[in-house]
């Protein structure tokens, strides 16, 4: 009989670009680790860090849906090496920061994602929920959501 055909979660991917698709759908599905799985894929294929800022990005992404800040921040810091002018990269850093409550710097990042990209109401959003919650400055509470930290983009 004939081998029985591979699924697709089965089937090798062998360009960055399938790994990244692979990875961006599992991320839609809120399926974390299998979209950071495919993004650290994707990015092993490009030597010495040198992967595109946008598959930081969405790695950094990923890992704030598993609330490993610290992970994504180093992501959102790669993504923003790589691609200093471009706004997701600061958006991404400012989410990283504003869930490890590192408010100054999280509000630093908003301002320069914004400067980047005036009119993006979701990183405009997070801006004033965090300077709300600077204003308010409650006890410390677990997890991004109690932080104010809205859903990645």
């Amino acid at each position: 009989p004939p081998p029985a055909a591979a699924t697709p979660a089965a089937t090798p991917a062998t360009s960055a670009s399938e790994l990244q698709q692979r990875g961006n759908q599992a991320y839609k599905l809120r399926n974390f680790d299998e979209a950071i799985h495919f993004f650290t894929l994707a990015i092993d294929t490009y030597a010495d860090n040198s992967a595109p800022a946008q598959l930081f990005s969405n790695r950094s992404a990923a890992l704030c849906g598993k609330e490993r800040y610290a992970d994504a921040l180093s992501d959102a810091d790669s993504a923003v090496r790589q691609q200093p002018q471009w706004a997701k990269g600061h958006s991404r850093r400012a989410n990283a920061l504003h869930a490890l409550r590192r408010l100054d710097d999280a509000r630093g990042a908003y301002e320069k994602a914004l400067e980047l990209d005036p009119q993006n109401q979701l990183v405009r959003n997070s801006l004033e929920s965090l300077l709300k919650l600077t204003q308010e400055q409650p006890a410390p509470a677990a997890g991004a959501e109690a932080a104010g930290v809205p859903a990645a983009s």
